[in-house]
C-alpha cells in the first residue's frame, strides 16, 4: 500500500524520541505508520526536553549564541560567526567538526529567531541537511529547553543511514546533558 503526499516513520527497532521517515510513496509494511515530514529523503529526527535551573532569558542567550556549540557539544571543534551581531533571521555561523571519523564542515543561518524564547538554523552546505529549532520556556524558577533536529544525509552519508540514527539519538542526548550539567553548574 501506498502514502501519498507523506512520509512513512518505521514504527519499530528505533530508538526512543529517533524517527526515520521516509519518502512519498514509500511502501507500508506491518509496523510502519504515516507521520508529516519536511523534505524528501530519509529523515532523522531527534525531540529532546530538557529542564535547567537558570533563568529562561540566561539560557536563550547561551543556546543562541552558537559559538558557546564546542563547550557542549561532543565532536565540535569551532563555530564561527561570518555575520556581524545581533544575531537575527539572516545571521550565519561556519562549524567544523567530527562524526563517524569524518571532518564536517557546515555553514549554518538562522531562519528564525524569537529574542528570548525561540531560535531555528538550517544548513546551507555540508553533507548533512540539518533542520533544528531549539525553544526555551520558563516554569517555576525552571527553564524547560525544547530541541527538535532534522537531518537528512546526503553524499556518502545517506549510505551510513541505517547505522546513522542510534549513534545521532544518543550523542544528542549527551550533548543535551553536557548542556544542562553545564549551565546548572555555572
Amino acid at each position: 500500500m501506498r502514502a501519498a503526499g507523506c512520509f512513512i516513520e518505521r514504527a519499530y527497532d528505533r530508538p526512543q524520541g529517533t524517527r526515520i521517515l521516509k519518502p512519498t510513496g514509500a511502501v507500508t509494511h506491518p509496523g510502519h505508520r504515516i507521520a508529516d515530514g519536511p523534505t524528501l529523503g530519509t529523515v532523522i529526527e531527534v525531540v529532546v526536553d530538557r529542564a535547567v535551573a537558570k533563568p529562561a532569558d540566561a539560557v536563550f542567550d547561551f543556546l543562541s549564541d552558537h559559538s558557546n556549540n564546542p563547550r557542549w557539544q561532543g565532536g565540535m571543534q569551532s563555530c564561527t560567526w561570518t555575520t556581524k551581531p545581533p544575531i537575527r533571521v539572516g545571521s550565519r555561523y561556519d562549524q567544523v567538526a567530527r562524526f563517524l571519523g569524518r571532518e564536517i564542515r557546515t555553514e549554518f543561518e538562522v531562519t528564525a529567531f524569537e529574542p528570548g524564547r525561540s531560535i531555528t538554523i538550517e544548513s546551507r552546505s555540508g553533507p548533512l541537511d540539518l533542520h533544528i529549532t531549539r525553544t526555551v520556556e520558563t516554569d517555576g524558577d525552571r527553564t524547560h529547553v525544547h530541541a527538535v533536529i532534522r537531518g537528512t544525509p546526503s553524499g556518502p552519508m545517506r549510505f551510513a543511514e541505517p547505522l546513522m540514527a542510534g549513534k545521532v539519538r544518543k550523542d544528542i542526548n549527551a550533548d543535551y546533558d553536557r548542556l544542562v550539567t553545564l549551565l546548572d553548574g555555572d
